[in-house]
């Protein structure tokens, strides 16, 4: 006959535990353990769902920008491929001539763009820039009667 494990009770170990305190100490300590080792897998599993639920996300983010992007880069090909082929027939059917014109065209209005946007952010830059000064200036005349500005002139 094998020897029962140390936390594997008979009926006549549970009935001595009832008596001895040193028993029903370590079945209770037993218990705590078993409870808390369910609380620390509960939590283990939920987290391990919410990293899988977010990897998830993220994969179908990735793959829904990149349709988004396939899909615009088709529409500017066909919009141009299409330009390119009416230019065509009003030059004569030098396709060569068209492609390049709407080529060029192209480029420049996205170095337009890309030129707006930048002097846009730029210009903002500045502003805010020039604003968290100006506040700090205000604050200094505020709490100390001058600010660095009017120190640095006198």
């Amino acid at each position: 006959m094998t020897q029962p494990r140390f936390n594997e009770e008979s009926p006549a170990d549970e009935a001595s535990s009832h008596d001895d305190p040193v028993a029903r100490l370590r079945l209770q300590l037993n218990e705590l353990q078993a409870y808390f080792r369910q609380q620390w897998a509960a939590r283990t599993d939920r987290m391990l769902l919410g990293v899988r639920r977010l990897a998830v996300l993220a994969v179908v983010g990735i793959v829904v920008l990149l349709a988004a992007a396939a899909w615009v880069v088709t529409a500017v090909v066909l919009l141009l491929h299409g330009a390119a082929g009416g230019l065509t027939l009003a030059l004569g059917g030098r396709s060569w001539l068209a492609s390049l014109i709407v080529g060029a065209s192209a480029m420049a209005l996205v170095a337009i763009g890309v030129a707006a946007i930048y002097g846009s952010w730029v210009a903002a830059s500045r502003k805010r820039t020039r604003q968290k000064y100006e506040h700090r200036q205000r604050e200094q005349q505020r709490q100390f009667g001058h600010s660095a500005r009017e120190r640095a002139t006198l």
